[in-house]
């Protein structure tokens, strides 16, 4: 979970306190301000690297299933998030691996603290 804020003409997401994204403001629904949000980010839309990313974790459980390979990566602050990567014929990684995590921006679904109202430009809000 994190922060949204307007920044300079676009919105910054804060996650963990430490990973930023930016956004245009037109991605956004009207009348954004500072605000705690939760984030919602699927399994797949996870970017795994050995090098850099926004996130910094541990590979707890890695299960390869053919076309993807599942994985449990524990984050610095002890949170488990789960991670679907195609397949590589360049390995997996393995238990106690350190690795970096970045996330496919624009598949991010950010929503209000309740959990209710998300915030982002074109998603139907069924309870708003």
């Amino acid at each position: 979970n994190g922060t949204l804020e307007p920044v300079d003409g676009g919105i910054q997401l804060n996650i963990e306190d430490r990973a930023v994204l930016y956004y245009k403001s037109t991605e956004f629904i009207d009348g954004i301000e500072t605000q705690g949000v939760a984030v919602s980010v699927r399994p797949e839309e996870f970017v795994i690297s050995k090098d850099s990313g926004l996130i910094e974790g541990v590979v707890k459980t890695t299960v390869f299933l053919g076309l993807n390979t599942h994985y449990s990566i524990e984050l610095e602050g002890g949170a488990l998030v789960d991670v679907v990567e195609e397949s590589s014929i360049k390995g997996v990684y393995t238990h106690g691996e350190r690795v970096f995590l970045d996330i496919k921006q624009e598949k991010i679904n950010i929503f209000d603290e309740t959990g209710v109202l998300n915030l982002v430009q074109g998603v139907v809000n069924d309870n708003a």
